[in-house]
């Protein structure tokens, strides 16, 4: 990767660059504004998925005791309640899908701008671990829309179905929105959790042997987390808590192997210094030689 040149620039070069940069994430995010829009159906169609993944777990006769006659393996499961409620809808879900896309330009953009007035080893260091929470967070969305939402909704929707008192089941098209929206940042940050405790060891803030000494109370607080955020039910709750500690485990092991290449590279890097400051000393204890011989044959009397 190429060093950034960095050189003295006034408060307006910085902004300036820093509009310059901007300019080609936010012109990719238009561009792919106009792209998304106009598959909006087909987005809306992968969008309404979790849902009836959740709704295919129930039986006919079951969806009948709440009111539900539709069929489950049509797309339209979604009730409007307002004349702009479809189209607004359509507008946000391709403005969050863009961003989705969007985002790893606009942070390389951003990374551009900062990087400059970094040293060598907090570049390298952004250079592992801001794509790593990019590709963690993205890969919690995409495990949360296979397979944790539509869990979660089949579990909310059998709760309702064996609700004594619930009359009719019916989805809202703006609750689903926020409800998918909301679920699915939540399954990103979950998975986040592996690349915050590799930033924790990797910067030195917590080392991994503390860490490791307090596996019983992580294991109480993913307890915890698990009881406030699954369904009030075991079950729900067991599936949770496994996960979130094998992720806070998977943290360990790829903080402790980020850790062991950056004191590799820095063992290589203080050799490579001592090699060269060796030469150096060598170089000039062979210049002071010469040095030496050359006044000693100039002192020598000719003759």
């Amino acid at each position: 990767m190429p060093t950034p040149v960095d050189r003295p620039m006034t408060l307006g070069d910085h902004l300036g660059e820093l509009r310059r940069i901007l300019i080609v994430p936010i012109a990719v995010w238009g561009l792919l504004f106009v792209v998304f829009f106009h598959y909006q159906a087909t987005i809306k169609v992968w969008y309404i998925w979790p849902l009836q993944r959740a709704l295919m777990t129930f039986s006919a006769e079951d969806l009948a005791k709440v009111g539900w006659t539709e069929p489950i393996n049509s797309p339209r499961l979604l009730t409007v309640m307002d004349l702009s409620e479809s189209a607004w809808n359509s507008v946000h879900l391709v403005m969050v899908a863009a961003t989705l896309v969007a985002v790893p330009v606009f942070l390389w953009g951003l990374w551009r701008f900062v990087s400059v007035g970094l040293r060598d080893s907090e570049r390298r260091l952004g250079v592992v671990l801001l794509p790593m929470g990019v590709f963690f967070f993205l890969a919690g969305a995409v495990l949360g829309y296979l397979w944790g939402i539509p869990i979660f909704m089949a579990w909310f929707i059998d709760w309702t179905v064996h609700d004594p008192i619930t009359r009719n089941l019916e989805f809202r098209m703006s609750d689903y929105q926020s409800t998918f929206f909301s679920w699915t940042v939540m399954a990103g940050a979950i998975m986040l959790i592996p690349w915050f405790v590799m930033v924790l060891i990797r910067t030195g803030l917590v080392r991994a042997e503390t860490l490791a000494r307090y596996r019983k109370l992580v294991f109480m607080i993913v307890t915890i987390i698990a009881a406030l955020v699954a369904p009030p039910d075991p079950l729900p709750m067991l599936a949770m808590m496994g996960p979130l500690y094998l992720l806070f485990e998977l943290g360990m092991i790829l903080g402790r192997l980020v850790l062991w290449e950056h004191n590799k590279i820095k063992a290589r890097e203080a050799a490579a210094d001592a090699r060269r400051e060796a030469a150096e000393a060598a170089g000039d204890a062979d210049q002071t030689r010469r040095n030496a011989l050359k006044h000693t044959l100039e002192d020598k009397p000719d003759g």
